[in-house]
């Protein structure tokens, strides 16, 4: 099981080198990353790290901040499910296969979701079903790892899906924002909840 990162970086861009400190440090696989802040004006080689690929998703309705972003190492057959996305939704997603998987599992399935404050759960849920059935249909066995901040979004349908919550410490305040469900957590060993990077309010 690859091992992740998930956090609300608030503008990586003026991170990149802690962030790229932090990964080293803990062996990370997968970076998923919410409030990524890209816009047009930054180039993708402005936050390349080596050994990684990089995958991006912008903020695209002229609101600043927001996005999502994915750092996955250079050796993990992984790629980008664009026509899974939707224009009203900030995600990204990746189908993810190694030369060797559990006998259950054939595909791993990564959701990258920023769900804003004040954002309809309505809307945000129903696109996080439809593409967990549209990828379920192709791939029966898939894993599925969903990742993010999804602020206080009502995730009743998520978790009846079934897809189980993993992390159980406080990752802005005393508030659970920063989650990760999966339908493979035997796989999962506990998560551990680190310090923000830089100037970010999320751990």
């Amino acid at each position: 099981m690859p091992n992740f990162l998930v956090t609300n970086v608030r503008s990586i861009a003026l991170k990149i080198d802690e962030f790229e400190t932090v990964l080293k440090l803990n062996d990370v696989d997968c970076a998923c990353l919410t409030e990524s802040w890209l816009a047009d004006d930054i180039l993708t080689c402005c936050i390349e790290i080596p050994g990684y690929m990089t995958f991006r998703r912008d903020r695209n309705d002229g609101r600043k901040g927001g996005g999502v972003l994915c750092y996955v190492r250079n050796n993990f057959q992984c790629v980008q499910l664009k026509d899974f996305e939707c224009d009203n939704v900030e995600s990204l997603w990746l189908l993810y296969r190694a030369n060797k998987m559990p006998r259950q599992v054939s595909h791993i399935f990564v959701g990258i979701i920023y769900h804003p404050p004040n954002v309809n759960s309505n809307v945000t849920v129903t696109h996080i079903i439809d593409c967990i059935y549209k990828i379920s249909r192709k791939h029966p066995q898939v894993g599925i790892v969903l990742v993010g901040d999804f602020n206080r979004m009502n995730d009743r349908c998520i978790v009846s899906f079934p897809l189980k919550k993993l992390v159980k410490g406080a990752t802005r305040g005393n508030n659970i924002l920063d989650k990760i469900y999966s339908n493979i957590n035997r796989y999962f060993k506990t998560p551990i909840v680190l310090p923000p990077i830089g100037t970010s309010d999320h751990r």
